[in-house]
């Protein structure tokens, strides 16, 4: 019996690309905790914001600064998550 022939090699001659060749790009995946901290962060500044409404310095740095949106150093730390934060399962372990 023979052998099968072999094609014969030319360089700059490449194999056509398979499907599984390239790989599909990876897609960021958003984990669980990465939820939960996004969403106790967005809380976190909602509640900082409501509270800034009452707050006579955040009143007073509006007035100095004409920014409708404007707020003390301390509301602006617990918005921004500097200032406090959120106590979850055992103590010492914070999500801030």
């Amino acid at each position: 019996m023979s052998e099968p022939k072999r094609p014969v090699y030319r360089p700059g001659w490449t194999n056509p690309p398979r499907p599984g060749d390239r790989a599909a790009p990876l897609e960021p995946v958003e984990r669980g905790d990465q939820r939960l901290a996004q969403a106790l962060a967005a809380d976190r500044a909602d509640a900082g914001f409501r509270e800034a409404e009452n707050c006579p310095e955040c009143l007073a740095q509006r007035q100095t600064t004409a920014d409708p949106e404007a707020l003390c150093d301390e509301h602006l730390g617990r918005v921004l998550g500097i200032h406090g934060g959120w106590a979850l399962g055992a103590p010492g372990r914070k999500i801030v």
